[in-house]
């Protein structure tokens, strides 16, 4: 791996992917549709190109002369109506995984990393722990095109020289996005922070130093060619685990309140039952509050074991880079 393209370079994970590949004096370059901002970017020195998946004659001036590309797209849903989001998530993840597995083979890409996510294997009630080998059951639009751009991949590059690995991280936290710890942060700050049942059930996150090492670790493996793995730190948290580690950081000693599943649940239902009259649709998914409240634990050891991977972030160190970066922003 010489040359790399970061398709999504202006995003969360994207820009830390791209700043860790020029740091280790990879060639990068970037793919950016109109309008991104990358102003982080052009900090790194990234070679920048405009283009857009669902136009695939933009795609060839980026995709020239690379050997690898990591593929980290998505849609935000801000500034248009559900009907948008859903079409555009879902011509992204067919349409668009054509268009980038047809310019991998034109170009002679040898190496593509994708990053779905866990949600394409999705939540089943009763179910605590998935591998790579559980049924996939997306429960949302999300991981329903995440899982469809999985298939075409698979499907698709066996029958090409091109060498794909798919990695579905669980929630992604880290400077430049908080992600999964952006309300623990907002609540501890506040001095009240609410944990849905005991706060002891267990939930994999990946600190997004991890996720970028897995990444650029499996394009360098060739035994992972071919995979799906699910990338996630090398064990789960227990949400008293996550909150405790992220007041201790910024100093503060929150007061937990622990709200009965059932309650939320029961209000739940009475807002999803007005939403359905009022406005044809849920207000909220309840089996993402039952997910959150419950035992979910996505298993990421099969990477680790199989590739012979070591983390080099522990749950402590994440969450000071974190919180240090969060504390930056806001104090200017």
């Amino acid at each position: 791996m010489t040359n790399v393209l970061v398709i999504g370079g202006s995003g969360f994970i994207g820009s830390h992917l791209a700043e860790r590949l020029t740091a280790k004096r990879y060639k990068v370059r970037a793919l950016a549709r109109k309008n991104s901002d990358t102003r982080f970017m052009q900090s790194l020195g990234t070679e920048l190109y405009t283009g857009d998946l669902l136009e695939p004659d933009s795609l060839t001036p980026a995709f020239s002369g690379i050997d690898t590309v990591f593929c980290l797209v998505n849609v935000k849903p801000t500034g248009k109506s559900q009907a948008e989001y859903l079409n555009e998530l879902d011509l992204l993840h067919t349409e668009g995984t054509r268009n980038l597995l047809a310019a991998c083979r034109l170009n002679k890409i040898s190496r593509l990393i994708y990053l779905s996510s866990v949600a394409a294997i999705g939540y089943k009630k009763g179910v605590a722990v998935y591998s790579e080998s559980s049924p996939e059951e997306p429960i949302d639009a999300y991981g329903r095109a995440k899982l469809k751009a999985e298939k075409i991949l698979m499907r698709d590059a066996r029958n090409s020289e091109v060498k794909v690995t798919i990695l579905r991280p669980p929630g992604v936290f880290g400077e430049r996005g908080l992600g999964s710890l952006s309300k623990i942060i907002g609540f501890a700050e506040k001095g009240i922070v609410p944990v849905l049942g005991s706060g002891n059930n267990r939930q994999s996150l990946v600190y997004v130093g991890n996720v970028v090492n897995q990444s650029i670790f499996a394009a360098d493996s060739p035994d992972s060619s071919g995979k799906v793995y699910i990338t996630s730190d090398d064990r789960p948290y227990t949400v008293n685990e996550l909150v405790d580690a992220v007041a201790g950081e910024m100093g503060v000693r929150p007061f937990k309140i622990h709200i009965p599943v059932w309650s939320i649940l029961f209000m739940l239902s009475i807002l999803n039952f007005l939403a359905k009259i009022f406005l044809k649709k849920e207000a909220v998914n309840k089996e993402s509050i039952i997910a959150i409240a419950t035992e979910r634990i996505f298993d990421g050891s099969g990477f680790f074991r199989e590739l012979g991977y070591r983390q080099e972030y522990d749950l402590a160190e994440g969450v000071r880079r974190t919180v240090k970066w969060y504390k930056g922003q806001k104090n200017g």
